[in-house]
């Protein structure tokens, strides 16, 4: 058995696994903002993010409030609800996408490894 090949192999499928956990996090978390966000009342208290991890209590508008999307290098763009709720479903179609092709490389690499294993037996 070429035990390098087989420790590399190895090495992909713990850092496929440690990306599949995050993005599975991510899908989780967005879906349930996802579900939660259309429902949000005037006046429902929210916390605002002001900076890593940093949060600030508040409350939404009474009046329909305005919604910032950061699109990238700290650039934010102004949107409708409805087009907040558009990207998260774009945000949630990318996620599955990404999710479904590392369970797909996942299921490759297991595959890679158990016929170097049998080929050693």
């Amino acid at each position: 058995m070429d035990d390098t090949q087989l420790r590399a192999l190895v090495h992909q499928l713990e850092q496929n696994h440690v990306h599949l956990q995050a993005v599975s996090q991510q899908l989780e978390e967005l879906e349930q903002f996802t579900h939660a966000f259309p429902h949000a009342q005037p006046s429902s208290s929210v916390l605002v993010p002001v900076g890593k991890g940093v949060f600030m209590e508040g409350q939404l508008a009474p009046q329909q409030p305005a919604c910032f999307v950061e699109v990238g290098a700290g650039f934010l763009v102004k949107k409708t609800r409805g087009e907040v709720v558009k990207t998260l479903g774009e945000q949630t179609a990318h996620l599955r996408t990404a999710k479904t092709r590392l369970l797909h490389q996942q299921a490759e690499l297991e595959s890679q490894a158990q016929k170097l294993l049998e080929q050693n037996l």
